[in-house]
């Protein structure tokens, strides 16, 4: 240290003083152009290079013979033209090499690596241009203090590269500007301080010049050095005033708040959006303010809790995901988010999400306000379902009633009519709770193996009759290979083929209507095909959409809601397949759909039961219906089969009769007074667990038969239902299965 300074000493003061201001002007403006470099990409990098190896390479070679010129000025000295010139270019070629090395480098190592290389490139210069010199005396270098000088001009170079980054705080720039112009005037007054001069005669040598005419050329590199650095600053300066200011009018264009906070958490830098949420909460936006006290102002004018305890805390990571919303006082709804910057400190967005909101909530509002509407529409259908079968239940019922009497053939033919308009009525409200159905996506199959043939059949008879009395040719066709036994929803596809059968027999005022079923990839094909008169293109694309009919005349010609071919199309589809149209007007059309339907051994099915209505299982029939007509209806149905029948008003009655016991079944009905049908089955169920008796079976008699309320009874309690108007076969069927019925004590 000693001998630093005793070199120092040996200096001319004005002459070092100059060489500190051309050393630090070179620093300044050649960090800044690689600053400008680390963010440039290709041509514009290299030329941004260049620019900072000139500058620091030219900067630190002037200093250094200024230094050189400063030092020993008593004693003659001269300067090689050839060696100096070569430490100016190997000054230049290091720092665009190392400086270079630094700038293509993401991380720390990378520019450390760039750093030293720039360190060496200092100490090639000085010992280049040291060599360069002649003086009246020899030079004995002091190896360690040789090593020592390369070493600080290393190291300070390196963490100077390494601190700079990208320059992105004007403390870092500093401390990178300050380790660089240390390792500079480190390395050449520590390798100064390594020499000692011993006296010897100066010779004449060509090629070399004194101190004059060095000092001349290094006051011109040097004041080049001082116009181009200052022109760099100043462009640099203007730079970063138009980039900030272009910046703050971008981000006021922004319809975000946004707010950048220093690693200490002190605002920074704003847009006007993030001024005004501010101004909200009574608070003034200035560079410095500190996070926790913003926070603590905006709590204090109404800032909810949950946004205060969501806040990113100094020395914890920021989640860049992290969110939380708020009302502010003026009605607007924010969303605050976070997220990190590069530097440790971090950016907060308030996004005002208002519009959304009320998007949203007019969205929740019509799901509620479609929810509402659906379970209106599935309580109006099932109440206009009630409402309909109940007074049909007594007209279909007393037709079945009436069948069995001796009558006249007029008053039969009467009688047949009624019963026809009363199905016909039923059909059209069995379509609409279809519909329903298919719209809440509620349609369910019961798959189980069933005969092709028999089904498809059964299908077509009900049209045989009216057929004939239009003089068509109604025929099946089915193929060998589709015979037997298959697995699937035979009633559903009853119900297609006996609509699509129907729709033919309808439109065709002559020719054929033939129901053909073949094999085809992946299943079995049904064709109904007709001779009718056929669908108009344009009509096709829309007859398979409810309440559609190919031309509004034949509503009026031919009768129908439009609802049966949609209906068919859906079943078709829930069922696997698709359900086309090939028709041309005049010439009929053609309804064809696959079905992948399973094939099954015809071994493991069984026989279906049959049903003998004339000889019903002699039973004790326990009757709970509110409905007098409904009442009636199910004695005369019952009474010739010598069946033991106890009618009761309510569902409570029923409830104290089954107290009492003696029945073999319950018919009971879904909707009475005081207790209704699941109600009393409840009531009935629980009896029988307390007292420890057997399962007395419970059917439901009702017209509410929509799958919901189906489901509902079966969880009651009840063991079987049947619908409303009663068929009087289904319920004898369901009356003969209760003998059958395995009875034990109720769980």
């Amino acid at each position: 240290m000693f001998a630093i300074v005793t070199c120092l000493e040996q200096h001319d003061p004005v002459q070092l003083v100059w060489a500190v201001l051309i050393c630090l002007t070179s620093v300044g403006a050649g960090l800044s152009a690689y600053r400008r470099a680390c963010a440039a990409q290709g041509a514009f990098r290299l030329a941004w290079l260049t620019v900072m190896a000139f500058l620091l390479g030219a900067g630190v070679w002037a200093t250094h013979f200024i230094a050189m010129l400063a030092f020993g000025k008593p004693m003659a000295a001269e300067f090689g033209v050839n060696l100096t010139l070569v430490s100016l270019v190997a000054a230049g070629l290091g720092f665009f090499v190392g400086a270079g090395q630094a700038a293509c480098s993401n991380g720390p190592l990378g520019r450390a690596v760039g750093g030293g290389l720039c360190g060496l490139t200092i100490a090639a210069m000085h010992f280049i241009g040291v060599a360069g010199m002649r003086l009246p005396a020899h030079l004995v270098w002091d190896p360690a203090m040789v090593a020592l000088s390369i070493a600080i001009g290393v190291a300070a170079a390196a963490a100077s590269l390494v601190v700079a980054g990208e320059f992105r705080r004007l403390g870092r720039a500093i401390a990178s500007a300050g380790l660089l112009v240390a390792a500079i005037c480190g390395l050449h007054f520590t390798a100064m301080a390594a020499v000692t001069l011993v006296p010897a005669p100066l010779a004449y040598e060509p090629g070399y010049y004194g101190r004059d005419g060095l000092g001349l050329g290094v006051g011109l590199l040097a004041a080049v050095i001082l116009v181009c650095g200052a022109a760099v600053l100043l462009m640099d300066g203007m730079s970063r005033a138009t980039t900030l200011a272009a910046l703050r009018t971008s981000l006021n264009q922004v319809p975000c708040a946004i707010g950048f906070f220093d690693r200490g958490y002190r605002l920074i830098f704003w847009n006007e959006n993030f001024a005004e949420v501010l101004r909200l909460y009574g608070i003034e936006g200035r560079r410095g303010l500190a996070y926790d006290e913003m926070l603590a102002l905006a709590e204090a004018n109404g800032l909810p809790r949950h946004v205060v305890e969501a806040r990113p805390k100094a020395g914890a990571e920021v989640s860049a995901s992290s969110f939380s919303l708020f009302r502010a006082p003026d009605g607007r709804w924010f969303e605050a988010r976070s997220g990190v910057t590069r530097d440790g400190g971090f950016v907060g967005l308030l996004n005002d999400v208002t519009a959304q909101r009320e998007v949203i909530e007019q969205q929740a509002e019509a799901q509620a306000l479609a929810e509402r509407v659906s379970r209106a529409k599935s309580e109006f259908l099932a109440n206009t379902s009630h409402e309909i079968r109940t007074p049909l239940n007594a007209v279909l019922g007393m037709v079945q009633v009436m069948e069995r009497n001796p009558l006249d053939v007029e008053q039969r033919r009467r009688l047949q009519l009624v019963a026809e308009s009363g199905k016909s009525l039923l059909a059209v409200l069995n379509s609409v709770l279809d519909l329903a159905k298919i719209e809440a996506g509620k349609l369910e199959l019961d798959e189980h193996p069933f005969d092709l043939a028999p089904t498809v059949k059964v299908a077509v008879s009900s049209f045989e009759t009216l057929a004939v009395q239009k003089e068509l040719a109604l025929t099946v066709e089915i193929d060998p290979q589709v015979a037997g036994i298959w697995c699937g929803d035979s009633d559903r596809l009853r119900q297609v083929l006996s609509n699509l059968v129907s729709n033919a027999v309808k439109f065709t005022p002559q020719g054929f209507v033939a129901v053909r079923v073949g094999p085809a990839d992946g299943g079995v094909c049904f064709r109904v095909v007709d001779s009718g008169i056929g669908v108009d293109p344009d009509k096709q694309a829309v007859i398979f959409e409810a309440f559609a009919q190919a031309d509004a005349s034949t509503t009026r010609q031919f009768g129908g809601t439009g609802l049966g071919l949609a209906i068919c199309a859906s079943i078709v589809h829930t069922m696997g397949g698709h359900l086309d149209l090939n028709s041309r007007p005049g010439a009929g059309s053609e309804f064809a759909f696959v079905l992948p339907l399973a094939r099954v051994e015809e071994a493991s099915v069984g026989a279906p039961a049959g049903v003998d209505e004339a000889a019903p299982p002699a039973l004790r029939i326990l009757v709970a219906e509110d409905n007098p007509n409904n009442q009636l209806v199910l004695c005369a149905l019952l009474e010739p089969f010598g069946v033991e029948l106890t009618v009761v008003g309510d569902g409570q009655a029923a409830v104290d009769v089954c107290a009492v016991g003696g029945f073999d079944v319950v018919l009971m009905d879904a909707q009475m007074p005081r207790l209704n049908g699941v109600e009393a089955t409840a009531a009935i169920r629980r009896m029988e667990r307390e007292r420890g008796l057997p399962r007395l079976p419970i059917i439901a008699l009702t017209a509410n038969v929509m799958t919901h309320q189906v489901a509902e009874y079966l969880q009651a309690g009840m063991d079987s239902y049947v619908a409303k108007p009663i068929q009087l076969s289904e319920l004898i069927a369901a009356l003969s299965a209760v003998p059958a019925r395995a009875v034990g004590v109720a769980a």
